[in-house]
């Protein structure tokens, strides 16, 4: 359904159809390799799965990490003079309030507040307080990858063709990954947070944001089952704009937002995304395509999916 100026307007319902059952014929691992090409079956080397997989789990892809917003010139101070102008983003509107937040202090890289604002002690203040007590932020990139390899390989598994994503799945995966290290994995943040002047939802207002995720792009969108490389871009930019916009955990959003883009676009037929190429200019541009869907703008992130697309089959393509 469109708004009056041609914006898809979600609406949010009350009743929801529950996913088809799991069976093998909804399976992922059940579709004909001439129709899914499924990364273990179709994928030609074992290295070729490491790169692709890889670039979905690093750091240095598309998250959204302080360093990663000041490469967009003038982006921290664009935003500490407009707070007016973007009253109708999700980040202020989902506060209710001209100033971020309500005037609440907000805290930079993930400057928070509350319990899961603790770190853990030794750690120097790098490190967040974790059930693993780890101190060292190298040891805790290793964990939290190996963690992230584990859990995709899982959810590949169990993601059906005919699935809906839905908000608890989306916790679910956050848990699976990071459960056996933070206690408040899979749970939406209690904390508010912000990078510079840029502040996410106010955490009260996570559920009710993760529900509208819910009942307009995930409804939408998934099972993503779209043909057409566009539509298939414009399906995987809105849910991940909005996901990454609505900012539920305390950490790894990036991450869980790109590992359901890899899942959505199984979905789709397409191979596991390679995300390894968004660096540098390009990462420049992923970070202005989220700036642009602040006001329901999803273009730059579309054609942001539509390369990482062409650039995934083109992969394929040369192994």
């Amino acid at each position: 359904m469109k708004n009056g100026d041609g914006r898809t307007a979600w609406p949010v319902h009350h009743q929801y159809s529950s996913p088809l059952p799991i069976t093998s014929s909804h399976h992922l691992l059940a579709w004909p390799i001439t129709h899914h090409r499924f990364w273990r079956i179709a994928a030609a080397t074992a290295a070729d799965y490491d790169v692709r997989i890889r670039s979905v789990i690093r750091d240095s892809t598309p998250l959204l990490t302080e360093e990663g917003w000041r490469e967009v010139p003038g982006w921290w101070e664009e935003l500490s003079t407009r707070n007016s102008a973007l009253k109708s983003s999700h980040a202020l509107r989902a506060c209710g309030e001209e100033r971020p937040c309500g005037g609440k202090p907000v805290t930079s890289r993930y400057t928070a507040r509350g319990p899961e604002a603790e770190f853990e002690p030794g750690s120097r203040g790098r490190v967040l307080r974790n059930l693993l007590e780890i101190r060292s932020v190298r040891e805790m990139d290793r964990r939290e990858t190996e963690a992230l390899l584990s859990a995709t390989q899982r959810l590949i598994d169990e993601t059906r063709r005919e699935q809906r994503f839905t908000a608890n799945d989306i916790c679910r995966a956050h848990k699976l990954w990071l459960g056996e290290i933070y206690a408040w994995a899979g749970q939406y943040r209690s904390v508010n947070l912000a990078k510079g002047a840029f502040p996410f939802a106010a955490a009260e207002q996570v559920p009710r944001l993760m529900q509208e995720l819910e009942y307009g792009p995930l409804r939408e969108f998934t099972p993503c089952r779209f043909v057409a490389t566009e539509e298939q871009a414009h399906a995987l930019a809105v849910v991940h704009a909005e996901l990454i916009l609505a900012h539920p955990f305390r950490d790894g959003n990036g991450r869980c937002a790109r590992l359901l883009s890899v899942l959505m676009a199984l979905q789709a037929g397409l191979p596991v995304l390679d995300f390894s190429g968004v660096r540098g200019q390009e990462k420049a541009r992923y970070i202005a395509a989220v700036r642009a869907a602040l006001d329901r703008n999803y273009e730059p992130m579309t054609a942001t999916f539509r390369r990482i697309i062409e650039r995934t089959l083109s992969s394929q393509a040369r192994t």
